[in-house]
């Protein structure tokens, strides 16, 4: 458990950093033709 007290990070950044390219990618493709779009 050592390790992952010391390495969280390496797991946390690389999770919200997919998290927030994926809001990215739907705010940019935000367009009433998309089949991708979700109402909030």
């Amino acid at each position: 458990m050592d390790f992952l007290r010391k390495n969280w990070l390496w797991i946390v950044i690389p999770i919200l950093f997919v998290i927030i390219a994926a809001v990215l990618v739907y705010k940019l493709t935000d367009d009433p033709g998309s089949e991708f779009v979700y109402p909030v």
